[in-house]
C-alpha cells in the first residue's frame, strides 16, 4: 500500500481532469484512517470483493488504493492524483473529516469526487450523519457494518461517478460535433448568400425596394434572384421544398438552373416550363430507382420599365399590386415547379400595365404560416395583405422595418415555423 506524510499547505491545486482517459485506468480509491490495521483490513476486503458488485470490474481487475492517516495527507494527495472515491474517517489526528470534505467542496474539480464517511460512530448518531451529508458527503457507513453493505455502497458511488464521466465524455463529443456542424452551416450560409443577388445588383436593377429575408435555420430554402438582360429585369421569389440543409440545397440548384434558363429564354412562362424540365432531368434521371418530387413554388416577374409593363408566371406565389390605396392580387398556377404530375400543363403568362407609384409585392408562405400571437395561431395571408395595404405609403426601408418588427412581435418566444421571404418595390 502507498502512504504519504509530506503535506505542507492547505492550498489545493487539483490535477487536470481527463475523464475519458480516467475511464481506461483502474479504479482509484483514497482510504483515510489513522488506524493502520483497519486500513489494511478494508483494503484487503475491497480488493477481494469489489469485482463481485461492480459491472465495470472483472475478477482480474484490482483497484488502486492509496492510504492516508491525516487530513493534511489527504489535501496533499488530491493535488497530485485523481481519485474515483475517498473513504474518509471522521476522527483524524489533525483536521477532522468534516473539515477535509469542506475543503474539497471548494474546488469544482475536486467536489465531483464522492466522499464516503466511514467511521466508528453508529447509525443511531443522527447529528453526525446529518453533518456528513451537510459538508458534501455522499454516504455514511459505520465501521461495524457488514462487508456486503460496505462494498455495495463503495461500488454504488464509484459507478455513479463513472457514469457521470461517461456522460461528460459523450456531451463533449456531441458539443464538438455540433460545433463542427454549426461551423459548416455558417460557411454554407456564406456560400448561399453569395449566390443570391447582391445588394449592389438589386439597387442598380430595381427602383426603391426592400427584401425581408429570414431563414428558419441559418440557411434557407427560400431564395430571391435578380437578372438583367436585353433591357428587361427579372425578379424571382422562390420557396423550395423544405428548409435548413435540404431546402438550401434545392435553393442553390434553383438559382443555378434559373440563371441558366433565363440566359436562353425570355418569357416568364416558358422559363418556368424549362426550369421544371431541368429539375426533373437532374433530380430524376433515367434509371434512378428513387423518385424525387421536390421542387419549388416561385413567382417570376419580368419588368420592362420603359414600357411600364410587368409580365409574370407563377407557381402558387402571388403577385400583389397596391394602387390608389387598393390591393390587387394576381394568383399564379396551382402547381409547383417540380410537380411532375403536371408536366404536360404549361405555366400561364400574365401581363400587368404598371403606373407610377405602384407598389409591387411578392412573398413566400413563411410569414403567413408563422404561429404566434395571443392564441398561438398562424398569422394568415389575409393579415399579411392587410399589413401591406396599411403600410404601403411608407418609404420602403420603413416598410421593411415594420414587417420585420411585426413578424418578431407575432412570433414572440415561439420557434420560427418556416423560412420567410418578402420583397416589395415602388415604381
Amino acid at each position: 500500500m502507498l502512504s504519504s506524510n509530506h503535506t505542507r499547505s492547505l492550498s489545493l491545486k487539483p490535477p487536470m481532469q481527463t475523464s475519458d482517459q480516467n475511464l481506461e485506468k483502474p479504479i482509484r480509491i483514497l482510504l483515510v484512517d489513522d488506524d493502520e490495521f483497519f486500513r489494511e483490513l478494508l483494503t484487503f476486503k475491497i480488493e477481494e470483493k469489489l469485482h463481485q458488485y461492480s459491472t465495470d470490474l472483472t475478477i482480474e481487475d484490482r483497484p488502486a488504493i492509496m492510504h492516508a492517516s491525516t487530513g493534511k495527507e489527504v489535501l496533499d494527495l488530491v493535488k497530485q492524483n485523481e481519485f474515483d472515491l475517498i473513504l474518509l474517517d471522521i476522527n483524524l489526528p489533525d483536521h477532522d473529516g468534516f473539515f477535509v470534505c469542506e475543503q474539497l467542496q471548494k474546488h469544482d474539480e475536486l467536489k465531483t469526487i464522492p466522499v464516503i464517511f466511514i467511521t466508528s460512530y453508529s447509525h443511531e448518531e443522527s447529528e453526525i450523519i446529518r453533518k456528513c451529508y451537510a459538508v458534501g458527503g455522499k454516504e455514511y457507513i459505520a465501521k461495524n457494518s457488514s462487508d456486503e453493505e460496505i462494498i455495495a455502497r463503495i461500488t454504488s458511488q464509484i459507478e455513479i461517478k463513472r457514469s457521470r464521466e461517461r456522460i461528460e465524455i459523450a456531451n463533449r463529443e456531441l458539443a464538438h460535433k455540433n460545433s463542427q456542424l454549426n461551423d459548416s452551416i455558417v460557411y454554407a450560409d456564406r456560400i448561399q448568400r453569395a449566390l443570391l443577388s447582391s445588394k449592389e445588383l438589386m439597387e442598380a436593377s430595381l427602383p426603391e425596394h426592400f427584401v425581408f429575408y429570414s431563414p428558419k435555420d441559418v440557411i434557407s430554402g427560400d431564395f430571391y434572384l435578380t437578372v438583367q438582360t436585353e433591357g428587361k429585369t427579372y425578379v424571382a421569389i422562390a420557396d423550395c421544398t423544405g428548409h435548413g440543409v435540404p431546402g438550401a440545397m434545392m435553393s442553390m440548384l434553383g438559382v443555378a438552373f434559373l440563371k441558366e434558363v433565363i440566359s436562353g429564354e425570355r418569357r416568364p412562362d416558358l422559363i418556368l416550363n424549362k426550369l421544371r424540365e431541368r429539375l426533373k432531368q437532374e433530380l430524376n434521371p433515367v434509371g434512378l430507382d428513387i423518385k424525387i418530387n421536390d421542387g419549388m413554388d416561385l413567382a417570376l416577374l419580368c419588368f420592362d420599365f420603359e414600357t411600364m409593363t410587368l409580365t409574370y408566371a407563377s407557381a402558387y406565389r402571388p403577385v400583389i399590386i397596391v394602387r390608389n390605396n387598393q390591393l390587387f392580387e394576381y394568383k399564379g398556377d396551382r402547381f409547383s415547379v417540380g410537380n411532375y404530375q403536371h408536366m404536360d400543363v404549361p405555366f400561364s403568362l400574365g401581363e400587368i400595365k404598371l403606373q407610377k407609384d405602384d407598389c409591387i409585392y411578392s412573398y413566400t408562405d413563411g410569414f403567413a404560416d408563422q404561429f404566434g400571437g395571443p392564441l398561438d395561431k398562424k398569422f394568415m395571408t389575409r393579415n399579411l395583405k392587410q399589413l401591406i395595404l396599411d403600410n404601403h405609403t411608407l418609404p420602403m426601408d420603413s416598410q421593411m422595418a415594420k414587417f420585420e418588427q411585426t413578424f418578431v412581435d407575432w412570433k414572440g418566444n415561439a420557434e420560427q415555423t418556416d423560412d420567410v421571404l418578402l420583397l416589395g418595390m415602388r415604381l
